[in-house]
């Protein structure tokens, strides 16, 4: 089965009284794509539409509005796109031989 994996820093907020630092925790998600046929624009969208909901598993939205949490978060969700980016274009290179 072929698949993507999605990774991410994401922060994980500790919810209590008092403030506390965000630790970083790297989150991987993996995204299958065997029955996908890649050489086609559908089974492409399909693929980038996994990976995006992936991103959302990796880099939960905070309950929080607090500055820091939401660019920790922004911070996840683009690093975690960037390696997917990586990912999808080997794969849909790798579909066209």
């Amino acid at each position: 089965m072929r698949s993507l994996v999605v990774t991410a820093f994401a922060a994980m907020c500790l919810s209590g009284a008092f403030a506390a630092p965000a630790a970083a925790e790297e989150v991987t998600v993996s995204v299958s794509h065997g029955d996908l046929d890649l050489t086609t624009e559908a089974g492409r969208k399909a693929l980038e539409t996994r990976v995006a909901a992936a991103i959302k598993v990796a880099c939960v939205k905070p309950d929080s509005r607090d500055l820091k949490t939401m660019q920790s978060w922004e911070s996840c969700k683009s690093a975690a796109k960037s390696g997917a980016e990586e990912q999808l274009a080997k794969s849909f290179a790798f579909a066209s031989i």
